[in-house]
């Protein structure tokens, strides 16, 4: 697909068709967006240094392009969706974003990915040295599954 809206039910709808019965699936997809990349990397975020690409070879690549840049131009955002196919084969989406800037040296030990450059806004330390806890609390995953949370709430 060409959006994390696409990807995400691209993976869902593959279950679904493979399940026998009607069964509810849930799926997501995410990823960093920055703002001076044009949204890149975007949903090549796993990959965007090639296609077998390490974490760190995907955020060298990153500071790579943003290198010289003001905080202000460096702008970024964690997105996530998810793609909710219920039993009768209805189709939910559920969308949370994160947003920040990313740094340009890596810093702390905690998570994965881009966690190491990514600061969300209204912190000074990375997602890597804030924790898993605060992490969780704040991130786009976090955001996007209290939406279908109160989509539960509101159904049942």
């Amino acid at each position: 697909g060409r959006t994390f809206q696409a990807n995400a039910y691209l993976k869902a709808a593959a279950l679904s068709q493979k399940l026998k019965k009607s069964h509810w699936v849930l799926s997501d997809d995410s990823g960093l967006e920055v703002d001076f990349l044009k949204g890149a990397p975007g949903i090549f975020s796993a990959r965007y240094a090639g296609a077998q690409a390490s974490d760190e070879e995907n955020v060298e690549k990153l500071i790579d392009a943003l290198k010289g840049l003001p905080k202000r131009q460096r702008r970024a955002r964690f997105r996530c969706v998810l793609c909710l196919i219920d039993c009768h084969r209805g189709l939910y989406y559920f969308e949370g974003a994160c947003e920040g800037h990313v740094q340009l040296k890596p810093k702390g030990a905690s998570g994965f990915g881009y966690d190491p450059i990514f600061v969300p806004k209204g912190y000074q330390r990375s997602f890597a040295q804030l924790g898993e806890a605060v992490k969780a609390e704040l991130s786009h995953r976090a955001e996007a599954v209290r939406a279908l949370s109160n989509f539960f709430k509101k159904q049942f």
